[in-house]
């Protein structure tokens, strides 16, 4: 059963985009939160019969909440009308969630692993930062941008904090070599969805901009998980 669900969830989000290449809107609205809500459906049946064990249950909840609250974020970016401050604050709480995932006690390093981890850390924040000025940049001159930019900063952060979260899932010794290969997968393509919907958005278009953003954001979504479900099941 738990590889059927992982093979329609697969599906949908291959329907998905080949109704957003399309543009048949009205499959895509069915498709997209489908896909999700299997994902969910995925999580929920492999995560049941887990055994209990430290940090479980705790890891359970808030990576399925942080699911529960991208579906909602789908659902309120796609509603008709202008619903992509609730989109965007919903997909905050599912960055939240997973933060909260990834991190249910302070992460523990041995000290071989703290330079490297000092190092990743100031590249992804440096980068960030640089990244956010030309969205906010964009914001600044775009009509309607400017009472974004709190939302989008706040919600920059978080992502990038999720990023950071999970890339240092690979220095940690619990988590497992591939299950936090996968996951940093997954965060990553979150990550790259995001960056490309905000340029697109924001700064200037990009070709099939929106194809590339739910490509990489079903394929984040599923790589993510997959990795957690690796790490819990370990």
């Amino acid at each position: 059963m738990s590889p059927l669900l992982l093979g329609i969830t697969g599906l949908l989000a291959a329907l998905d985009w080949l109704a957003v290449a399309r543009a048949w809107r009205r499959v895509s609205w069915i498709t997209k939160p489908a896909a999700l809500a299997m994902l969910i459906a995925w999580f929920v049946l492999c995560t049941a019969s887990l055994a209990p064990g430290p940090g479980r249950p705790t890891a359970v909840f808030w990576f399925g909440a942080g699911l529960l609250f991208s579906l909602i974020g789908d659902i309120l970016l796609m509603a008709p009308g202008n619903f992509f401050l609730g989109g965007l604050a919903a997909f905050l709480l599912a960055h939240l969630a997973y933060i909260l995932g990834y991190n249910p006690d302070l992460p523990a390093f041995t000290p071989a692993a703290v330079p490297p981890v000092v190092l990743l850390s100031l590249a992804v924040v440096v980068w960030s930062v640089r990244f956010y000025r030309r969205i906010r940049y964009g914001l600044v001159i775009k009509t309607g941008g400017r009472r974004l930019r709190v939302g989008v900063f706040f919600y920059s952060i978080a992502i990038t904090a999720m990023l950071l979260s999970a890339l240092l899932t690979l220095f940690r010794p619990e988590w497992g070599l591939v299950p936090a290969a996968v996951t940093v997968l997954g965060s990553l393509l979150f990550f790259i969805s995001d960056s490309i919907l905000a340029f697109d958005r924001f700064v200037r278009p990009i070709s099939h901009g929106r194809l590339k953003v739910r490509v990489t954001y079903h394929l984040g979504q599923i790589a993510l998980i997959a990795g957690v479900i690796l790490k819990l099941k370990s």
